[in-house]
């Protein structure tokens, strides 16, 4: 038997083979890789947490699909994934939770008040690495 690509049934099975293929898309973990610091001093930032928030847009607005919060180590630094099983949602936010001086009450950034360069800290996409030193600015007191 001989196989022709002008016949009806190999083109449904190329076509179905397209078409399931698309639905097992594994994709690679997001990793954030970085160092937290003060931007107007460029001291890293020792007593901190930084919250990354996963949402995703339905039909009326966002869901909130992961919520992690990790802690600095000694040098200010960060090193976190997300696994893939976590993965399909196109938004990826950063937030960052520390204190200005030792004794102080700690301090909820929002994008706002962070740098994340070259990458924007509200619009980071899954399945890649990131590596950037996240810049706080303080806000005003009141």
């Amino acid at each position: 038997m001989k196989l022709s690509l002008s016949s009806t049934k190999t083109k449904m099975l190329l076509l179905s083979f397209i078409l399931l293929s698309g639905c097992f898309n594994i994709t690679k973990p997001t990793r954030f890789i970085g160092k937290v610091i003060d931007s107007s001093t460029n001291a890293p930032i020792l007593e901190g947490s930084l919250i990354f928030v996963g949402t995703k847009l339905n039909v009326v607005n966002y869901i909130l699909t992961t919520r992690d919060t990790i802690h600095l180590d000694a040098e200010g630094n960060f090193d976190w994934t997300l696994t893939p099983d976590d993965e399909g949602i196109p938004f990826i936010e950063v937030f960052v939770l520390a204190r200005q001086a030792h004794n102080s009450e700690p301090i909820y950034l929002t994008t706002e008040f962070l740098d994340c360069s070259p990458y924007v800290c509200h619009d980071f996409a899954p399945g890649k690495t990131y590596r950037f030193d996240l810049e706080v600015t303080w806000p005003p007191e009141e």
